[in-house]
């Protein structure tokens, strides 16, 4: 995912050996959704999604979404 130019993957939860991967490559920014965003978001959506505040906004609707934060992974 990250050499097709990904940064961040958003989902629910994540396997721990996919969480690790992408922690020890640095490809990747495993973000778990508080909200079921699977359920909210719309294909052809434009999110902007803000590490600092750990919130992904969705820019048609201007509503906010929480994630968890990465904590000390992020570095």
């Amino acid at each position: 995912m990250g050499a097709a130019g990904c940064k961040i993957v958003l989902a629910e939860s994540f396997a721990r050996i996919f969480f690790r991967n992408s922690v020890a490559t640095g490809e990747l920014y495993p973000c778990e959704c508080v909200d079921r965003l699977s359920e909210i978001l719309k294909t052809g959506d434009v999110v902007t999604v803000d590490l600092d505040a750990a919130t992904v906004t969705v820019k048609s609707t201007g509503k906010t979404y929480k994630f968890k934060p990465l904590g000390d992974v992020r570095q």
